[in-house]
């Protein structure tokens, strides 16, 4: 009886770490002027303009945040994991010249990504090697790919509509793997005669 229990236990165990799902969230908050953005969309600002978003898990999770600025540069803002309910802020950044497109990359996952983690350590330690930057960055997009087979859908939901400024967060939930990309179309300064 006490190894039947024990074999029960065991495949519940088992049953319950394989069927966990992770939900988390992004608040993405532009700064001048202030506003929450999906980034379910595409976001468009200008030269100087500046943002800071956060991350949340509702569970313990492993965060891999990487960036490709408009000069083409691949920057790593975060690659370390993250307890539950435990919110990580970014920023704040302003967009730099040239103008063109910013993407984000957030990487979370329940499992550790040992082939991302290792183009990561190569990659900081030569940051200069455009062999590593490449590698680093096909590496995010074939995550993103296996993400996006397996991805259920973002949601932009209000989190508390008390003051002059609504707060929005975009949330993903169901997977254990989500790539949450911030695409940010930069602009040159608008000029008003």
């Amino acid at each position: 009886m006490k190894k039947f229990a024990a074999v029960f236990l065991f495949l519940t165990v088992c049953v319950c770490v394989h069927a966990q799902t992770l939900t988390w969230d992004i608040k993405f908050l532009r700064l001048q002027p202030q506003k929450f953005e999906s980034v379910s969309d595409t976001i468009t600002m200008e030269t100087g303009n500046q943002f800071i978003f956060t991350v949340k898990p509702d569970v313990n999770a492993y965060c891999y945040v990487v960036a490709k600025m408009s000069s083409g540069a691949v920057a790593v803002m975060h690659s370390q994991p993250m307890k539950g309910s435990v919110e990580i802020f970014f920023g704040p950044f302003a967009l730099a010249e040239p103008v063109g497109s910013e993407t984000i990359h957030v990487i979370m996952s329940l499992e550790r990504q040992t082939n991302l983690e290792n183009l990561i350590n190569a990659f900081q330690k030569e940051s200069d090697s455009k062999h590593h930057a490449d590698s680093l960055y096909q590496e995010v997009m074939r995550l993103k790919n296996d993400a996006l087979a397996n991805e259920t859908e973002s949601k932009y939901i209000p989190l508390d509509t008390a003051g002059a400024m609504q707060h929005y967060v975009t949330r993903f939930s169901g997977g254990a793997l989500y790539v949450g990309t911030i695409f940010i179309r930069h602009n040159p300064v608008t000029v008003l005669l």
